[in-house]
């Protein structure tokens, strides 16, 4: 998989790079908007990492012309500005998803992972598995070895966020955010998370999800 960054922040570029690139992918950068539409508009990338606030060319405007041009590679808005209304412009603009800077790497990387999953026509690409399940995304399927039980399209998106992200503890907003609880409202992620416990306990899988008082969740297995 190839990544464009665009991103007038030279460290913040190089850091991306090196982890993406240690992460199995290729990338490439470009400093401001208007060398990245050029290069978006001249190769094939599989994503791009935009940057909003930037010299020559904002990624408003890239967005906005990528999209015309017809092109809809999938885009990861880094953005540092976090109000409803700059998020809810990015998406209408044609932004597939976005990340609040400063983010963490496993975060990102996760969000990569499923973006790339649903652009993919790839049927396998819809399954995920963790232990003993298994997790079909499409069909909010989940499965242990003798039992198949459908899941809610909540419960569905926070395991999925879950198992992405299963190497780290994630912090309980950026779970919200990953798996689209409207505003990021965390108390309505804590209702999902207690169903999934439950969930998890009544088809008998050793999977569990642990709760680290102030700092996140994590799956972890028996």
């Amino acid at each position: 998989m190839t990544i464009l960054i665009v991103d007038d922040n030279a460290a913040l570029c190089h850091a991306l790079s090196k982890h993406l690139v240690h992460k199995g992918y290729s990338a490439e950068c470009a400093a401001d908007g208007k060398a990245g539409l050029r290069l978006a508009l001249s190769k094939k990338y599989d994503i791009i990492l935009l940057d909003i606030m930037m010299p020559q060319m904002d990624g408003y405007t890239f967005l906005k012309k990528l999209r015309a041009e017809g092109r809809k590679t999938p885009v990861i808005v880094l953005t540092a500005r976090d109000t409803v209304s700059d998020n809810i412009e990015s998406l209408e603009m044609g932004a597939d998803d976005y990340v609040r800077k400063p983010f963490n790497m496993d975060i990102l990387h996760a969000k990569i992972k499923a973006l790339a999953r649903r652009s993919s026509i790839d049927f396998d690409s819809d399954t995920l598995r963790y232990h003993d399940i298994t997790l079909t995304v499409s069909g909010k399927s989940l499965k242990t070895a003798d039992t198949n039980i459908t899941l809610s399209q909540n419960e569905c998106d926070v395991l999925k966020s879950l198992i992405d992200c299963s190497s780290v503890i994630v912090g309980a907003g950026n779970l919200a955010e990953m798996s689209n609880i409207p505003g990021g409202d965390t108390m309505r992620l804590y209702i999902v998370i207690e169903s999934l416990k439950k969930t998890l306990e009544k088809i008998n899988s050793g999977v569990r999800i642990l709760n680290i008082k102030g700092i996140g969740y994590k799956l972890t297995a028996a």
